[in-house]
């Protein structure tokens, strides 16, 4: 295991309400990791001068709200559409976190996301944080993140220890199955290995639907922070992805983050 530290976050702003709602998440990570953030926004080539000029505006008023809490924040506008822009962008700077506020209320998950937040999740292999507008206060009490029912341990894993680590919260690897069993043998070992270096690990086995009880566990525990890996090694399919990451999104008000599975 190898606890990742978040060093570099991509926040995309179009100088809405709804996506400065992120900017506190934002904060409150790279206040813990002292993570670089890049403020990005995609302008058209076609834009009028005074658009731009309000866009820049807007860039600039966020990054004083940034600036208290991060090692470093840096503004972008570049010409191009805001899903390509989004994932070069973050592609380039090598992020380590893409974070986008979205609405959840219901309906198919290109709808709950938006298009932008949609087509980024489906463009990039970078992490993504989906944070709501009702999200709250910025308060992480603990790391949640579910073992699948073929026990095996992906790179979700590392960005969920370092997060848990940094922001001095516990790790809980939760594996729920529909029938009941002992923790997987890897998943004892990744607690053992992890606690030596450090990570608060607390691992649960319980017998129940993963999808619904995972969502008990988010509702029950406030600040439950879930990272969840996708079901596809290029960027994220939400049609297949959608019975869980859909679901948490429907139905929970903290953010998730959605880590894809290597290529």
């Amino acid at each position: 295991m190898n606890p990742k530290s978040i060093e570099k976050i991509v926040l995309p702003l179009d100088g809405s309400d709804l996506a400065a709602s992120a900017i506190p998440w934002v904060g409150m990570i790279a206040g813990h990791t002292r993570a670089s953030v890049d403020l990005v926004s995609a302008v058209d080539a076609d834009d009028e001068p005074d658009m731009r000029a309000t866009l820049v505006d807007h860039l600039e008023k966020s990054k004083s709200k940034l600036e208290s809490q991060s090692s470093h924040v840096s503004t972008f506008a570049e010409v191009g559409t805001p899903p390509a822009t989004i994932a070069d962008h973050a592609r380039q700077v090598n992020a380590h976190l893409i974070v986008m506020a979205s609405h959840g209320h219901s309906g198919a998950i290109a709808r709950i996301l938006g298009s932008v937040s949609h087509w980024v999740l489906r463009l990039t292999e970078i992490p993504v944080m989906i944070v709501k507008p009702d999200s709250g206060t910025p308060v992480v009490t603990q790391i949640l993140y579910p073992l699948d029912g073929g026990f095996s341990i992906g790179p979700g894993l590392d960005l969920a220890a370092g997060l848990a680590r940094d922001l001095s919260i516990p790790l809980s690897m939760a594996h729920i199955t529909e029938s009941a069993y002992e923790a997987p043998k890897k998943a004892e070992q990744a607690s053992q290995e992890l606690a030596s270096q450090g990570v608060q690990v607390e691992l649960y086995v319980e017998q129940g639907d993963p999808r619904q009880r995972i969502t008990e566990m988010v509702n029950e525990h406030e600040g439950t922070l879930v990272v969840i890996e996708s079901a596809t090694a290029t960027g994220i399919d939400l049609g297949k992805t959608g019975s869980f990451a859909e679901h948490l999104f429907i139905n929970t008000a903290m953010p998730t983050i959605v880590v894809p599975k290597p290529k």
